[in-house]
């Protein structure tokens, strides 16, 4: 059994029809020794290859369980794989904010490869695509190439194949937002990845053709119909792979409704769509059998088969159907497990942070090295409430001592203080409320209703807000402004 999850995992990426077959195998051979800790593991395996080949709404409640089962035996490396797979499910059902829910959790595990964590950040962009903002999902993107980048513990091989995979999700996010030329640029530097590989057959039909259909359609969005069919004709020459069917069919299905049919070549999108569906309808891909058979129905229509027409549309409702059964009760999984989304916000820069396996110690290294000064309760004056008597007069500095910080429980003193003359000091010229100077005097305002008494020191400068001293009474009463309650 051992040996089978060894080879199961060796196989993840270049073949993982394979590692279905040897993850189901070495799941039964556990089931039946009692072998509880490898049971969970080779359903990981299984249900990791499974939902790379496309079945995502038929693997939910397989997923669940093994996730339970590896929460309760303490495999936590394990269940943030599964948990990475449901929020893959998550999303393709039509539920991103439970997906971000179910992944949430992975980035805060300890004891993951940097594929792993480049991998639960790359699905975190994609619950977050109609959420977040673009520039910020590019640094989270942004932060797992640098985790795999740096990570010398992997092969060149398997470096080259995550960065490359990293910049599918790159493209893919790009494009959701508008940005044409930079996801054709991300999917031309993940294929550079690609044939940087020494072995070729390190990519089972993963990356390519996802990377190809993303340059496709970003072509195709500029309206360069040539050169997306010379990009694509390639890869649609070669053999298929059970990994790439899904993609290489929503590829003919681009191409045959985007290039053939706007050139007049309905005949030729037909046997390209009718192509896909006998690749899919292998697979059983209801979700995409639905979809062909759909825009199939259409070409049929406008080449003048109504009878062809009318069949198809009788297939693509029965694989709906069938698609939305399975959806409904994945759906259904979900939420009773992981709850429909409701949620805390969401910090982007946390996540970032905690996906770094060093981020602790060196934050806390850091802390100790460099202690940050303590801070004090400063008290903030009042915007345009500086008092008169703070400021020296031309030529006299004046120093204003301190006042010490009010306390939790401090209030603010209600009754006005008599300020004192000082004998030594000369005296200055007030201005007076009906703007004359009066000179060798002090002005006292009595607080009438509504009115602030002056401050401990004395005259000070009102604000804008502030009603101001005692004028004489107008005629026209409407032009004073209104007393504050």
């Amino acid at each position: 059994m051992e040996r089978l999850l060894e080879r199961a995992d060796a196989m993840e990426l270049r073949a993982p029809e394979l590692s279905v077959v040897l993850g189901e195998r070495a799941a039964s051979l556990a089931e039946a020794a009692g072998a509880n800790s490898l049971w969970v593991r080779a359903e990981a395996t299984a249900v990791h290859a499974r939902v790379r080949l496309g079945h995502r709404a038929s693997t939910v409640g397989r997923a669940v369980t093994a996730l339970r089962a590896a929460e309760d035996a303490g495999l936590h490396a394990v269940a943030a794989g599964l948990r990475t797979d449901l929020a893959v499910c998550a999303r393709s059902v039509g539920a991103p904010l439970t997906g971000l829910a179910i992944l949430r959790p992975v980035l805060t595990v300890g004891g993951l490869s940097a594929g792993q964590r480049a991998t639960a950040l790359c699905h975190l962009v994609g619950c977050l695509g109609t959420l977040g903002r673009k520039a910020e999902l590019d640094r989270v993107l942004l932060e797992g190439d640098r985790l795999v980048a740096s990570d010398g513990s992997i092969g060149e091989d398997d470096r080259l194949m995550t960065r490359a995979l990293i910049r599918l999700a790159v493209s893919g996010h790009r494009r959701r937002h508008g940005d044409v030329m930079g996801a054709a640029d991300a999917a031309r530097t993940g294929i550079g990845f690609l044939d940087k590989l020494s072995d070729p057959a390190t990519d089972g039909g993963l990356a390519r053709i996802r990377l190809v259909l993303e340059l496709v359609c970003s072509l195709l969005d500029r309206g360069d119909g040539e050169m997306a069919l010379d990009a694509a004709q390639p890869l649609l020459d070669a053999p298929e792979r059970a990994a790439s069917v899904a993609p290489a069919a929503w590829l003919r299905t681009a191409l045959a409704t985007r290039v053939l049919m706007r050139g007049g070549s309905a005949e030729s999108a037909a046997t390209m769509l009718r192509d896909a569906l006998y690749s899919v309808g292998r697979h059983d891909l209801d979700a995409l059998s639905a979809r062909l058979w759909l825009e199939l129905a259409n070409v049929e229509e406008h080449i003048g088969n109504p009878a062809e027409a009318v069949t198809c549309l009788h297939n693509a409702r029965a694989a709906e159907q069938r698609y939305a059964r399975a959806r409904s009760q994945a759906r259904a999984v979900l939420h009773g497990e992981f709850g429909s989304g409701e949620q805390a916000p969401v910090d982007l820069a946390e996540i970032v942070t905690s996906a770094r396996p060093s981020a602790p110690a060196s934050t806390t290294a850091a802390a100790q090295a460099h202690p940050r000064p303590a801070r004090t309760a400063t008290p903030c004056a009042a915007p345009n409430r500086t008092s008169a008597a703070t400021r020296a007069p031309t030529g006299r500095p004046r120093t204003v001592p301190p006042r010490t910080p009010p306390g939790p429980t401090a209030q603010r003193p209600t009754v006005p203080r008599l300020a004192v003359p000082d004998p030594t000091a000369q005296r200055r010229t007030v201005p007076g409320p009906t703007g004359q100077r009066a000179t060798g005097q002090r002005l006292a305002v009595r607080p009438g209703p509504g009115r602030r008494p002056p401050g401990p020191t004395g005259t000070r400068r009102r604000s804008a807000t502030e009603p101001g001293p005692a004028r004489r009474p107008r005629r026209r009463r409407r032009h004073l402004p209104r007393r504050p309650r």
